[in-house]
């Protein structure tokens, strides 16, 4: 089995981040961007924390059902705001 580094991945392009974080650092992390930012996109999303886009759907529902950030938008118009 072969495992890159953070250096070799990041040449890349490849994110390794939605690996290295924990779910709470994953929310926080989208949390405080959305805060610096204002909202967030799918894109936005899934590079923030280096997840597919399965997983940045699920993290995204759950602050939303949570409370701590309100869907606007469907479709590729969809934005995620500060609650």
């Amino acid at each position: 089995m072969y495992q890159l580094t953070v250096e070799t991945a990041e040449q890349l392009e490849i994110s390794t981040l939605g690996r290295l974080l924990t779910p709470a650092k994953r929310e926080e992390r989208v949390l405080e961007y959305v805060q610096e930012r204002g909202q967030i996109t799918d894109r936005e999303r899934r590079q923030v924390c280096g997840l597919t886009r399965h997983q940045a759907r699920h993290l995204l529902a759950r602050l939303v059902e949570t409370g701590r950030l309100k869907q606007t938008g469907q479709g590729r118009w969809t934005r995620y705001l500060p609650a």
